[in-house]
């Protein structure tokens, strides 16, 4: 076994074939792996393709619980592709080494070759609350900032302000 397989073994949960229920809070997956600052060998959310998208113009809508978030995608490559934009949102006064980033919408577009396109992304908030009650749940406090990218770990477009 390799050193890398080793880090990878460390970097997960602990797991017990022989349990007959798991427990999980928030740090699991991807998050606990953002959490301790590990590289993963593919990001949540990574995809191949045969050219390069760029996000950029980063927009939001919010009208009641309705929300969107509009992005011009452009495919910088000589070839067709297809990839899904992904919006995440992060806590930026959150005091971890890696913003955890959360999921809040996606949506797939086609680009030909040089084509740019406005893409809108529905999105859903929910990832942002927590359980205060049974059956009650709030958004948690932050100052909450959202950016649409390839994969979890792509720096992806100039944040937005949520609330």
């Amino acid at each position: 076994m390799s050193l890398r397989q080793f880090s990878l073994i460390r970097d997960l949960p602990q797991f017990d074939p022989t349990a007959d229920s798991v427990r999980y809070d928030e740090w699991w997956g991807q998050r606990l792996l953002d959490k301790r600052a590990a590289e993963p060998a593919y990001p949540f959310g990574f995809g191949l393709g045969y050219s390069r998208v760029e996000f950029s113009d980063p927009k939001i809508f919010m009208v009641g619980e309705q929300s969107a978030m509009e992005v011009t995608a452009r495919n910088s490559g000589d070839r067709a592709t297809a990839t899904i934009a992904q919006a995440y949102a992060h806590d930026a006064t959150s005091q971890v080494r890696v913003p955890i980033r959360r999921l809040v919408g996606f949506a797939r577009v086609a680009l030909e070759p040089e084509e740019t396109k406005r893409v809108r992304i529905p999105l859903d908030l929910t990832a942002l609350h927590h359980r205060v009650a049974p059956g009650e749940w709030t958004r948690r406090d932050g100052d909450w900032r959202m950016a649409v990218a390839s994969h979890s770990r792509d720096t992806g477009t100039d944040t937005c302000a949520v609330f």
